[in-house]
C-alpha cells in the first residue's frame, strides 16, 4: 500500500470455543478491523478452532485487481463420498509452511553477516506491535483505537 499508515483500529473478540479460558485472558476467536490514511480497509479474522488442520490464508483486494495466499488442503484433488467432501489438510505450521520458515531464518542469518537485503525495520515492528496493542484496548474496551493512543 505504498506510504499509506495504519490510523486507528477496531476488533471483537470472545472465547467461543473454549469459554472456561476467558478468566485468564484466553480469547479465541476474533476480528479486527484497521483503517489506512489513504482510505483503505485491512480485516483479519482469527479462530484457534480449525478441526481440519491448519489452515492459515490472506487476500489482498484493490482496484487493479487481487492476489491470494494460502490454501487449507494439501492437494487441489477432492475426493466426495456419502459422508461428504474429503480433503486432505496438515496439522501444524511448520508442516504447511517450512519453506517460508527457512527462508526467514536464511534471511535473518545473511543479514546478521552484514549482506543488505531488504527486511521489516524496528519501526515494522514498533508499529506491527501498536495495531496489536490497538487491538487489545478496542476489545477490552468495545470502541475504535487511533493508533496515537498506544503509541
Amino acid at each position: 500500500m505504498g506510504d499509506s499508515r495504519p490510523v486507528s483500529v477496531f476488533a471483537s473478540a470472545d472465547a467461543l470455543i473454549r469459554p472456561e479460558a476467558k478468566d485468564n485472558g484466553f480469547l479465541d476467536s476474533a476480528v479486527v478491523v484497521i483503517k489506512y490514511d489513504n482510505g483503505a480497509i485491512a480485516t483479519a479474522e482469527a479462530s484457534f478452532s480449525a478441526a481440519y488442520g491448519y489452515d492459515l490464508r490472506g487476500e489482498v483486494f484493490g482496484s487493479r485487481g487481487m492476489i491470494q495466499m494460502g490454501e487449507p488442503t494439501n492437494t487441489v484433488a477432492r475426493t466426495f463420498t456419502e459422508a461428504g467432501l474429503v480433503v486432505p489438510t496438515d496439522g501444524t505450521d511448520t508442516s504447511r509452511y517450512h519453506e517460508s520458515y527457512v527462508a526467514e531464518f536464511d534471511t535473518f542469518c545473511r543479514r546478521v553477516t552484514g549482506e543488505d537485503l531488504p527486511y521489516p525495520s524496528g519501526e515494522d515492528g514498533i508499529l506491527a506491535q501498536a495495531i496489536s496493542d490497538a487491538a487489545q484496548v478496542s476489545v477490552s474496551e468495545s470502541r475504535l483505537v487511533r493508533l496515537e493512543e498506544v503509541l
